[in-house]
């Protein structure tokens, strides 16, 4: 993930709903690979499926491919704090913690 200025609110490539990287993560509920930080979720709006990828101070949305990672968008992510352990990864943000488990 490239290190630049990176908005703040997108729109769910499904529906269009604007997105803020604190939404996202809370709607996400599954933890695909833990070693690249890869979640599943659901859109809050539409209950499309998302995939995001975690990384220094920002998440990208998008969908894996043969090969890698399609990104769709890049969100900005201040102070996001990533805890990876044995059991899966925590993370830290805007005052909420998230715990998603490793299967």
């Amino acid at each position: 993930m490239e290190s630049a200025m990176h908005a703040t609110t997108c729109r769910c490539p499904l529906c269009g709903a604007r997105l803020d990287a604190t939404t996202v993560l809370a709607a996400c509920d599954e933890l695909i690979d833990h070693e690249t930080g890869l979640l599943a979720g659901r859109c809050p709006f539409c209950q499309g499926l998302l995939e995001v990828r975690l990384g220094p101070d920002a998440i990208e949305l998008g969908y894996r491919r043969p090969g890698g990672f399609e990104v769709v968008s890049t969100l900005a992510c201040p102070g996001l704090v990533i805890d990876r352990d044995s059991e899966g990864l925590t993370l830290h943000l805007s005052g909420r913690t998230l715990h998603f488990t490793a299967d």
